[in-house]
């Protein structure tokens, strides 16, 4: 197997299996090394998701979850906001395609959350994800 510019992070063993095989091999996945985030065959990187958002003035705050309950990624927007649209859907339609215009994937749901609980210094996407 071939993995250029994954951002995957993995240990390299060296000692033979006990099947016998005797090449090197990476044992398991156990993290990434950047920010940037792979869903659904594609790159989904903070920088994208901030310049998606900094056009919606009124959200205060935003994370995106990606987590993978049933054999299929999803994303989770996560909102908080200054002051809450007067026609949420239309305005959730309207971000959804601003996002999957700049990220070429979309999120499948918004969450408004009250203020306060996403903190300030929180990482913009967060991997929930269990393989």
């Amino acid at each position: 197997m071939i993995r250029f510019g994954t951002g995957d992070l993995s240990a390299l063993v060296v000692e033979p299996c006990d099947c016998g095989r005797t090449t090197p091999r990476l044992p398991k996945i156990m993290g990434r090394s950047g920010d940037a985030v792979r869903v659904r065959a594609m790159f989904v990187h903070p920088r994208q998701t901030d310049e998606v958002m900094s056009k919606y003035k009124e959200v205060a705050n935003y994370q995106l979850v990606v987590d993978r309950p049933a054999d299929r990624d999803e994303m989770l927007m996560k909102l908080e906001f200054t002051s809450v649209p007067d026609d949420m859907k239309k305005w959730g339609e309207t971000l959804s395609k601003d996002f999957q215009g700049t990220c070429k994937v979309k999120f499948d749901k918004i969450e408004v959350v009250s203020a306060g609980t996403i903190a300030k210094d929180v990482r913009r996407i967060v991997d929930r994800r269990k393989y």
